[in-house]
This record gives structure tokens, C-alpha cells and sequence, in this order.
């Protein structure tokens, strides 16, 4: 999702459609130079990006390879001004000229870093016009899978090395540090989780019955995707501090806590009936249920932990506003926990990660005026679970935008006709009153963390005495109403 600059020394646009901030669109945006301390980070990139709009006028009816780029990276940044409907509408350009130029047929003649820079390129469009389809909550455009034309030139030399130097591998499973090749194998698995959700919200589309007999499924292709990963590029903190001794360490995070936000998104809805299923459900077993709960709630933590190491280790920072969404569905499944829960263990985890994304998310609200709307969103989230008579944690039309549109406006939800019939489960009202007195099913999840012991000690320059955030944290007598309240207050300011 993140790199480092191409070695022609270009911007280099990311494969999930992100533009790499630190050194290419917004070089000014994370700055410490003592001349931009006067200017809010969060504007420091306009009068540039003006500039590059004006420059581009001209050449969006000229197709080439540099409007394509061009269009991606104005779209990343009018996606973090919030200017949603104007983005899309770059990254449709973008996919537009791309297919002109047909830019998936790579030319022998062409030097190896052009020929690099075209795949590269075109797998770029691919996945920036699958998240903008699936953000409008319509379904991509299907282009054959023979076009991806994935990329053949190991990560780190091209990022790195000279140009004269650049060889393609010939390797079937792509190159030693291919983590481009590897993360566009999980693009028509988010296309189908994404449809999955849709079509479950849907009056007319299909039933949870057949939801749990599909979700597995994909999460079997997800399992395989991370089984079939090279042993350099599995989740473990030797290899995050390898690959981010090498200035891939962001590519290697923005991987996995892609990979992770895709299994929280699938196994979401089994957050609600996990608590008490149906008698219609029974057949299923209540094990199963809960099973996939609990691989919501792992994966959920997972990206938290992935926010937490992004946000402490230096050359490992995820800066860009897509991750403001990710964040927040991790945080909505830690509140289910704190409502539902009552192992005391589990109680503790989920507040601490709750806390720590909200911190991680003031850190992005810095940077991109876009994460503003993130944050509200969490706010409406909240306001559902003081209402006692939702289930916020249901899977209607309302809950499947908020998990597969991050830019789309989610207003109060209204139409309480949900998809998944209410289990009887109690009124969210009460659960709220205190973490020690909850009803529900208490649901142990596996905390182990595969980077290592993980806990908020291990956060660099904490201040436990005066910080607000060590105030939130520790303060035992906060009910979780008030905790999730004062934070969310603490993080929209």
C-alpha cells in the first residue's frame, strides 16, 4: 500500500489505489522543517495540488501513461480532502485512458523499468477502480484476469536499484520480495466479500442461511492467500523488522492489515447472531457461530495491532485516510465486545485497542480532513448502541454501507427491518450501563500476537500520568457508555 520511490525517482501510485504520501504526492504533508511548522499539515498540499490540476486540464483528452498516473494521484488526494464524487471521477479517467492506451500489454521492445512501470501502473487502476465501485456500492467493471499483468520485477530493486540493473523473475509464484504480486491476489476476493454483504442486506437478496454456507468459503480463500504467502512475507515481527530495515516495512503492514480488514468485514454479521442464535440456526451448531465471531474479533484485533506498530516504528507509518475506515470497523467490533463480554481478559483488550485506534485515528485527522467523516461515522455508530431499540450490530442495508462504503454518508439509521431477525437478544440500553454487567454469551478470544507480546507498555513515550488518553484508559470507575463517550469526544475535537 506504501513504498518506497521507484528508482526513475516518480511518485509511485500504490495497488490499492493510494498514492505514496511520504515521498510522492504530498512531500510536504509529513514534513518537521522548521519553515512549515506554521502550517497546519492538513493544508500544506493544496496549492500544489492546484498547480497539478492546472497542468493536467489540458492533457485529459491526451491518453498516455503520465494522465493515468496524473488522475490516480489527484484522486487519492481529493480522497483525503473528503472530495469523494470528484475522486471517483479521476479514478474512472484514469481507468478510462488506461484502457485506451490498453496499458496491460507491455511491449518487448520497452526498457524493463518501462515495462515494470505499466504493470505496476495498470494493477494500480485495477484496484483503485474496484474500491471506488464498491465505495458507490456498484459492482466493478470485469476485466479479464489475463489483462492484470501482475509485476515481474522484485519489489526492492525496483524501489532501490539501478535502472540498468532491473531483470524480471521468471518465477511462477513472482518475485522474492513481490508483495505487489501478493496483495493483488486478495482483489477478487474483496470483490466477493464486498458482494456477499451487499447482497445479504438486500430485501431481495439472499438468506443467512446461505450467507453461512458462502462466508466460509471465501475465508478459506482468504487462509489460502495467507498460507501460500513466501516465508519472508508472513505476519511475524522478524520479518516486519527485516522488510522495514530494507524500506518495505509499510508495504509489508499495509498487506496484512488489508488482508485482516477483509476478514472482519466477512465475519462481521456473525458478531450479532453469535450471541443467541435462532432456532432456525441451531442446525449449524452454536459453536459455529461463535467460531466465526471469534475470527472477526481476531482479525480486529489483528488490525489494531498492525496500527499500533504502524504508529511506533519508525518507517513503518500507514498516513494514509483509507486507513481511517479500516479502523473503524476494527473499533466497532472491540465495542461489541465491551458490550457483550464478560471475561474480564477479553474486557481489558478491547479497551485498551478501542483506545489506541481512536489514538491512531487523531494521528491520521492531523494529515487528511477526510478522517473527519470517519470519526462521525463512529459517532452514529455509537448513538445506535444507546438506542434500546436497534441492534447496531445487525446486518441491514445501513450496517453492509457502513462496512463497504468509507466515503459514502451514513445517516441515522431508520428502517429498523433487518435482514437477520432479532435473536432476543437484551437491549443494548442496559448492556451499556456497565463492562461488569453484561448478558450474553462470554466468547475467549486467542490474544495471541504474532509480532510479540503486545500490550500498551510497549508504546514509546507513553505518559501514564497526564496524558487524556492514560486517563481514559485507566480510569476503572469510567462505565464502558461513558469510556466509549469521553473518547469519542477526545478524538472529534
Amino acid at each position: 500500500m506504501q513504498s518506497a520511490p521507484s528508482p526513475r525517482g516518480e511518485s509511485p501510485v500504490n495497488p490499492d489505489g493510494l498514492c505514496d504520501d511520504r515521498y510522492g504526492a504530498h512531500p510536504y504533508r509529513y514534513s518537521h522543517h522548521q519553515t512549515l511548522k506554521a502550517t497546519p499539515p492538513s493544508e500544506r498540499g493544496k496549492i500544489y495540488a492546484d498547480e497539478a490540476f492546472r497542468l493536467l486540464r489540458p492533457k485529459l483528452v491526451i491518453p498516455s501513461l503520465e494522465t493515468v498516473q496524473a488522475c490516480l494521484l489527484l484522486g487519492q488526494f481529493l480522497g483525503g480532502e473528503g472530495e469523494y464524487r470528484t475522486k471517483h471521477i479521476y479514478v474512472g479517467i484514469a481507468r478510462l485512458h488506461a484502457e485506451v492506451i490498453r496499458l496491460w500489454e507491455i511491449p518487448d521492445d520497452l526498457p524493463v523499468v518501462d515495462r515494470e512501470e505499466r504493470r505496476r501502473t495498470w494493477l494500480t487502476v485495477r484496484i483503485s477502480y474496484q474500491w471506488s465501485a464498491t465505495d458507490m456500492g456498484t459492482g466493478p467493471i470485469a476485466v479479464p484476469c489475463s489483462q492484470l499483468s501482475l509485476p515481474c520485477v522484485d519489489d526492492l530493486s525496483f524501489h532501490t536499484g539501478p535502472a540498468a540493473g532491473l531483470q524480471e523473475g521468471s518465477s511462477a509464484v513472482g518475485p522474492q520480495y513481490g508483495l505487489w504480486c501478493q496483495m493483488a491476489g486478495t482483489l477478487e476476493i474483496f470483490d466477493k466479500v464486498a458482494s456477499l454483504l451487499r447482497r445479504l442486506s438486500q430485501s431481495d437478496g439472499i438468506s443467512f442461511t446461505t450467507y453461512c454456507s458462502e462466508a466460509p468459503l471465501l475465508a478459506q480463500q482468504l487462509r489460502q492467500w495467507a498460507n501460500d504467502l513466501p516465508e519472508n512475507l508472513q505476519y511475524s515481527i522478524f520479518n516486519l523488522q527485516s522488510l522495514s530495515e530494507l524500506g518495505l516495512g509499510r508495504t509489508f503492514l499495509a498487506m496484512h492489515i488489508g488482508y485482516h480488514h477483509f476478514y472482519q468485514m466477512l465475519y462481521f454479521p456473525f458478531l450479532h447472531i453469535s450471541v443467541a442464535p435462532g432456532s432456525e440456526h441451531l442446525a449449524l451448531g452454536s459453536n459455529f457461530f461463535r467460531d466465526c465471531a471469534l475470527e472477526c474479533k481476531n482479525s480486529a484485533n489483528t488490525v489494531s495491532e498492525i496500527v499500533q506498530t504502524a504508529s511506533t516504528k519508525k518507517d513503518c507509518e500507514l498516513l494514509c485516510h483509507l486507513y481511517a475506515h479500516i479502523t473503524v470497523v476494527s473499533s466497532c467490533v472491540h465495542l461489541h465486545t465491551l458490550l457483550l463480554s464478560e471475561d474480564a481478559k477479553e474486557l481489558e483488550m478491547a479497551r485498551e485497542r478501542l483506545l489506541l485506534n481512536f489514538r491512531y485515528l487523531t494521528i491520521l485527522k492531523a494529515y487528511w480532513p477526510a478522517v473527519d467523516r470517519s470519526a462521525h461515522r463512529l459517532r452514529v455508530f455509537q448513538n445506535l448502541c444507546m438506542d434500546s431499540i436497534s441492534n447496531p450490530f445487525a446486518l441491514d442495508n445501513w450496517m453492509a454501507r457502513f462496512l463497504t462504503e468509507p466515503t459514502s454518508i451514513i445517516a441515522e439509521r431508520e428502517d429498523m427491518m433487518f435482514a437477520i431477525p432479532s435473536m432476543g437478544q437484551p437491549e443494548i440500553s442496559t448492556l451499556l450501563q456497565s463492562t461488569q454487567d453484561t448478558s450474553g454469551v462470554a466468547i475467549t478470544t486467542d490474544t495471541t500476537d504474532p509480532l510479540g507480546e503486545w500490550s500498551l507498555s510497549t508504546v514509546p513515550g507513553f505518559d501514564s500520568d497526564s496524558s487524556m488518553f492514560s486517563s481514559l484508559l485507566n480510569d476503572r470507575d469510567l462505565t464502558t457508555e461513558d469510556l466509549v463517550k469521553n473518547s469519542l469526544e477526545w478524538l472529534l475535537e
